[in-house]
């Protein structure tokens, strides 16, 4: 069984990790032959309002500035803020602007986008944000991903009928219920 593949994240980019350093990070983990780099639109959590969407600048600095296009970039989408609130956008139009958005800034270095921290339980307003991640994946071939949903079985019901495959990113909660 092959080992999975190791992913470099971006939650400190931009606050106990600099840009300069990042970029050092980012130049290491290229050479060692690695390509997945994880991140998101909350990155760094550090609870300043200034700092939202950080990491992701810095991601998309170093991309342009060394022309990359074979990386494994999965961005999350969802939290409206960098201050730990439960606060998320994941409506419909969201999901399409951001896929669109990140396609545009990642270009191919783009696999998937993730929906992250999700404490919905209303079964509706799920589907429509799991039949937007079908369309970019029919689209634009992304790939679909979970990341700290808050009501798995709920998710799991309704992709009984769209069918999808998804990355999925395990929080430290999963393993302390374990």
């Amino acid at each position: 069984m092959p080992l999975p593949e190791l992913v470099l994240g971006t939650a400190q980019w931009g606050w106990n990790v600099a840009r300069d350093e990042a970029f050092r990070m980012l130049d290491l983990w290229l050479k060692a032959g690695h390509r997945n780099i994880d991140a998101a639109t909350n990155y760094p959590i550090n609870k300043n309002p200034v700092d939202f969407r950080a990491a992701e600048k810095i991601l998309y600095e170093y991309v342009q500035a060394h022309g990359l296009h074979d990386l494994r970039i999965t961005m999350k989408i969802g939290s409206l803020d960098n201050m730990r609130t439960p606060d998320i956008n994941l409506a419909p139009s969201f999901i399409l602007m951001m896929g669109d958005e990140y396609r545009r800034l990642f270009d191919e270095n783009l696999h998937c986008l993730m929906l992250h921290w999700d404490n919905r339980d209303d079964e509706t307003a799920i589907r429509g944000s799991l039949e937007a991640l079908a369309v970019l994946q029919k689209e634009q071939g992304l790939q679909p991903g979970l990341s700290g949903i808050a009501h798995p079985d709920i998710y799991a019901a309704i992709n009984a009928d769209l069918g999808l495959s998804f990355d999925i990113q395990l929080k430290t909660t999963f393993y302390n219920q374990i």
